[in-house]
């Protein structure tokens, strides 16, 4: 078992540097960051203040609450921040952020929703936040690595996520399932066509 612990820590180590200095007896904590969009697919952003990760580029979101599902914490966390009602979001992604500067372990869930239309986020929480502000996806990765908040920044550097549309936008699976039916229903037809003629 010990030999174990040390492996781990001995692997840790070598990712994000000499853990010697991080309190004893440490623990994970789990946030929920919420990818909101507006109907051009821009993310809603603002910038953090006063605490971990200030003056970083970062989504609405917080720590989950005790007893609380994701999508109850992300739209509990969007009202608070934002002022806005959401519908309940989608799990789209899940992110292991090490943060050695502050000697903080994060699991981030990333839920996906979109803005009510017509509204617009207010900053409710100004000694937490600088403002909030639409970005696009390219405008995003544009950014300087240091310039991310380290969830969001492991998030748009995954290989595996998908950056996903706005509301108006079909995804490819929509495309290849409408183009699916379709094609079904044409040769539905054909069938009946010929049917009636016999």
């Amino acid at each position: 078992m010990k030999s174990m612990m040390s492996h781990r820590r001995n692997s840790l180590d070598n990712e994000i540097g000499d853990l010697s200095s991080w309190p004893v007896g440490g623990f994970v904590r789990v946030g929920v960051a919420v990818i909101l969009l507006d109907d051009h697919g821009r993310v809603l952003v603002g910038k953090r203040i006063g605490s971990h990760g200030a003056g970083k580029m970062a989504l609405p979101g917080g720590h989950i609450e005790l007893g609380e599902t994701f999508a109850g914490c992300a739209m509990r966390e969007v009202f608070e921040e934002t002022g806005m009602h959401i519908a309940p979001p989608t799990h789209v992604y899940t992110t292991n952020d090490l943060m050695p500067a502050e000697q903080k372990h994060y699991v981030t869930i990333f839920m996906l929703a979109h803005a009510p239309r017509g509204v617009e986020p207010k900053n409710c929480e100004p000694h937490k936040n600088e403002g909030w502000s639409w970005k696009s996806w390219s405008e995003l990765k544009m950014l300087p690595a240091d310039q991310l908040f380290v969830p969001l920044r492991n998030l748009l550097k995954s290989p595996n996520f998908v950056p996903p549309g706005g509301r108006s936008s079909s995804q490819p699976w929509q495309l290849a399932a409408a183009s699916i039916l379709l094609t079904a229903a044409f040769g539905i037809g054909l069938s009946l066509g010929r049917a009636r003629r016999l």
